[in-house]
């Protein structure tokens, strides 16, 4: 698209080399924002995007993704991550997220209650045990960390997994 705003300005000011140099540096600037601007569709896009821009995105909805880690299991996250955020805080919300980041199946123990007017509270306990059918890529301190991360204040997380221990 060169010369698109060099072509704009009046002939006596185009004629002119530090006006016409001046905009062509207009026009490069502009041109790198019209292309980012085209392509944001695609760039939002998790089948589309870059793995970085899907570690960016996340990062909006409140997740931390590494763009390091494999873009498949990025996209895999990213696709399921606004349905986890409407069911943030409860456990069938951990249990999809770390299935989704273990690659196996996952039980969540949570002893946590709602208690109705005029109902006993229950024991307190505050220790959510999660046991992963298997570690994944991510490995069990980052998956100990997003899980931590997903816990009210002062939850304890028991985090175990069958392959570590069979």
């Amino acid at each position: 698209m060169t010369g698109w705003l060099t072509n704009q300005l009046p002939q006596t000011m185009r004629s002119q080399p530090l006006m016409a140099a001046f905009s062509g540096a207009g026009e490069e600037i502009a041109d790198s924002i019209r292309y980012q601007l085209h392509s944001l569709d695609a760039q939002l896009d998790p089948n589309t995007a870059s793995p970085q821009m899907l570690a960016f995105v996340a990062g909006w909805l409140g997740f931390a993704l590494d763009p390091r880690d494999d873009p498949a299991l990025l996209r895999r996250v990213l696709r399921r991550l606004g349905a986890i955020m409407r069911t943030r805080g409860t456990t069938a919300s951990l249990a999809e997220l770390l299935t989704l980041l273990s690659g196996g199946a996952v039980t969540v123990s949570d002893p946590g209650v709602v208690v109705g007017p005029g109902q006993p509270v229950p024991a307190s306990s505050s220790v959510v045990r999660v046991e992963l059918e298997r570690i994944g890529p991510l490995g069990m301190e980052r998956l100990r960390a997003i899980a931590q991360r997903e816990l009210p204040v002062g939850v304890t997380l028991e985090l175990t997994s069958r392959e570590a221990s069979g």
